[in-house]
């Protein structure tokens, strides 16, 4: 009877631990096909994020070019020296200067003498040795 107890004991025991490595064995695949499935949802998850984050920095940088040429169109834009200086005489009152008579005879208007009226003054202009102090140098520049 002590015989029957112990084989009985030990098959008890083989039962219980047939039925834990059944259970570890179907824990095991349980845990296998939800990291499975974990991956496969991970993969599509991971590859759509780096598309956004892509789509996220070419906006980013289309932002910074459209902003930046709207900067540039809102800036006041910047003359040269030559043209932002302000005009001692106008336009209309040089070219009556240019074109006056050279003197009270020859107040005969003809198109000789008015256009040949500068070349007349430069020529004086250029033959004159006069000097000049700074100040009045500084004021024609």
């Amino acid at each position: 009877m002590k015989a029957g107890l112990k084989a009985d004991g030990r098959r008890y025991n083989k039962e219980i631990i047939d039925f834990f490595q059944m259970e570890d064995e179907k824990l095991q695949r349980f845990i296998n096909t939800q990291s499975d499935l974990i991956n496969d949802t991970l993969k599509p998850k991971n590859h759509l994020l780096e598309l956004l984050l892509e789509d996220r920095k070419k906006k980013e940088i289309q932002i910074t070019t459209l902003q930046q040429r709207l900067r540039a169109m809102e800036a006041p834009r910047l003359r040269p020296r030559a043209l932002s200086s302000t005009a001692v005489v106008s336009v209309t009152q040089l070219f009556a200067l240019l074109a006056q008579p050279t003197s009270q005879m020859a107040r005969n208007f003809s198109y000789e003498v008015t256009f040949g009226h500068s070349n007349n003054h430069l020529e004086a202009i250029l033959s004159a040795d006069n000097t000049f102090d700074p100040q009045a140098q500084g004021q024609a520049q």
